[in-house]
């Protein structure tokens, strides 16, 4: 006899063979809630609580009988209470047992980014793997039941696990053991909804429920829960059970075809930074070095482009956004999680992803404040666009006089920043996403979307900034580390620039 045997029969006080001991759940399981035989007893909270093991929550009044507002990281199992009035005016007390609905086609599986944090299996019970869970909450926007909660103090997410040791010995979940009015139900999908759809008929032929059925929403490909509810036209008075779930388009879009889109862009823009078809020629490293900015004439024919602080927030951005692009892609493809993997593993990761973006934000900020006034568009810069097929083919004399940077550059610098702004937003909602309200959980699905998609954009933005500044204008990579550039190169690439602090121009910079 197995221990899982002994411990069941300690707890229910049964001597004999545990009913269902030792049958395969190699079938798709399900769990029948009748909510027309529910009286709120709260056996199977206590069950929930007590085979689980789940730590002790302080729970909150408010003036109802509920035992809390909502499901917790510590608390899978809640009776919701609600009071509803009938077109007749008489008044009904619904009440809903509110779990993880362990669905067909589970969006907390669809959006999770972390291999083998959330797993399905075959009899078709969604489990949250904890020791794999990275924290990054991203279950929680792709649940559309609002089911998963994170643990603040571990930054682990957990849900209803449906009983699973329990299941897989051929036991039915606690739950269904202690509930004393036979309002649980569990066994195979099928049976369960022929049990459910034998009484929603019942309910529709004698009593006054004519729109009594069964809640098994097809928008997630169906739920290894279902309900039997009064009235399943309305199932949104049973404490806002979802009409039509779907995992959120968002979701699937960031996970489907934006995820190959921005993979092959990825590859693409890496096949094409080669020095061989660069404007500067074969060899991108050379003497000709650029740097910083004090609009003076160095001694040796050099010409100061960047100041030190313009160079050190310049490799303060390019180093937190080096980290963010490693540990970005390490969750965007399983091919990349190594990279996570050489930066102290996943849940580091993760935990340091966020704060590594503040900095990078904080350096493209002062980026801003010091270069903003520069970066406005002249009507040089629509020059320059119009004849950017001359500089695409090295044909610097036919290009109007450039500034200290051009119309290209310009361009890096507001797509950079602008993405940055999105990427912060977005982060900001995903890294904190147990703080917004259900109510404005479409922020959650719109920053879902648009986080990755920044990303992507700052990617191909900086692969096209490697490209220029190693391989397209020779000695551009020197000048933000010695922080000064030839007069040559300052001819060549920055005539407007050069003319201006030189004194051979009398026009101001725009």
């Amino acid at each position: 006899m197995s221990q899982e045997t002994l411990r069941i029969q300690k707890i229910s006080g049964h001597a004999g063979t545990i009913p269902g001991e030792g049958t395969q759940r190699e079938f798709t399981v399900c769990k029948l809630i009748d909510t027309t035989t529910c009286i709120g007893c709260k056996a199977c909270e206590v069950a929930c609580m007590e085979w689980n093991d789940l730590p002790f929550g302080e729970t909150v009044f408010d003036n109802t009988y509920q035992t809390m507002p909502e499901t917790r990281w510590n608390y899978w199992n809640l009776i919701l209470f609600n009071e509803h009035e009938r077109d007749d005016g008489t008044l009904m007390w619904l009440m809903r047992k509110n779990q993880c609905m362990h669905c067909a086609e589970p969006g907390c599986l669809a959006a999770c980014p972390a291999d083998g944090a959330i797993v399905q299996y075959t009899n078709g019970i969604v489990d949250f793997q904890q020791a794999n869970c990275i924290g990054c909450g991203y279950c929680i926007t792709g649940c559309p039941f609002d089911i998963p909660k994170m643990n603040p103090k571990t930054n682990r997410v957990f849900k209803c696990t449906l009983c699973t040791d329990r299941v897989s010995e051929g036991l039915e979940p606690a739950c269904i053991k202690s509930c004393p009015t036979g309002c649980l139900h569990f066994g195979s999908k099928e049976d369960m909804k022929f049990l459910a759809e034998g009484r929603a008929k019942q309910l529709r032929d004698h009593s006054n429920f004519p729109n009594a059925g069964v809640y098994d929403p097809p928008g997630v490909g169906g739920t290894g829960v279902i309900y039997v509810l009064h009235d399943a036209t309305k199932p949104e008075i049973y404490g806002g059970l979802p009409q039509d779930p779907h995992v959120p388009w968002t979701v699937k879009l960031w996970k489907g075809p934006l995820k190959w889109l921005g993979n092959v862009a990825m590859v693409g823009g890496l096949s094409a930074l080669r020095p061989e078809g660069s404007r500067g020629g074969r060899h991108p490293f050379g003497r000709n070095r650029i740097v910083s900015h004090s609009e003076q004439i160095l001694p040796h024919g050099h010409v100061l482009r960047y100041t030190l602080k313009e160079r050190w927030t310049h490799w303060v951005a390019a180093g937190a956004y080096i980290y963010l692009l490693m540990t970005g892609l390490a969750f965007w493809s399983p091919w990349l999680f190594w990279m996570a993997v050489i930066l102290g593993g996943a849940p580091v990761s993760r935990m340091l992803h966020p704060w590594a973006g503040l900095i990078f934000f904080g350096a493209v900020w002062s980026m801003y404040v010091m270069w903003a006034p520069e970066m406005r568009h002249t009507d040089v810069d629509k020059a320059w666009w119009k004849a950017v097929r001359y500089y695409s083919t090295n044909q610097d004399d036919k290009m109007p006089p450039a500034g200290r940077y051009n119309a290209g550059q310009k361009f890096l610098f507001w797509g950079f920043f602008w993405n940055t702004v999105a990427l912060l937003a977005s982060g900001l909602v995903l890294w904190f996403p147990t703080y917004i309200p259900w109510n404005l959980r479409f922020l959650r699905y719109i920053s879902v979307l648009v986080h990755p998609a920044a990303a992507l954009f700052t990617i191909g933005l900086f692969l096209i900034h490697i490209y220029m500044g190693v391989f397209a204008e020779r000695g551009a990579f020197g000048s933000v580390i010695r922080g000064d550039v030839s007069i040559a190169f300052a001819k060549r690439y920055h005539p407007g620039w050069y003319k201006e602090i030189a004194g051979e121009s009398s026009t101001p910079r725009k």
